[in-house]
């Protein structure tokens, strides 16, 4: 991924997996809570997967963890701040 952010103007549900890649990775890397702690991998893993079912709720069917349109963010979940990411595998 290029290092420039991009803006994703459009709905969920109806943009393409290369744009719903590039989200997934940029939120990976930058999201935190409140007090603004990178989430634990677990957590992360439990928040992609809400997200697949609620997409999967709407018809529209993707497998983060398995696509290949969707590397960029197993990558990231590999590399992410040097914790291990076993439990996206």
């Amino acid at each position: 991924m290029d290092s420039e952010a991009q803006t994703i103007d459009g709905n969920i549900l109806t943009i393409t997996k290369s744009e719903l890649s590039y989200a997934l990775y940029r939120f990976i890397l930058e999201v935190t809570n409140e007090r603004s702690e990178l989430y634990p991998c677990k957590t992360l893993y439990a928040i992609l997967m809400c997200l697949q079912m609620y997409l999967h709720s709407k018809g529209v069917y993707h497998k983060f963890m398995q696509d290949p349109n969707f590397a960029d963010v197993w990558n990231t979940n590999t590399t992410y701040i040097g914790q291990s990411y076993e439990i996206f595998v």
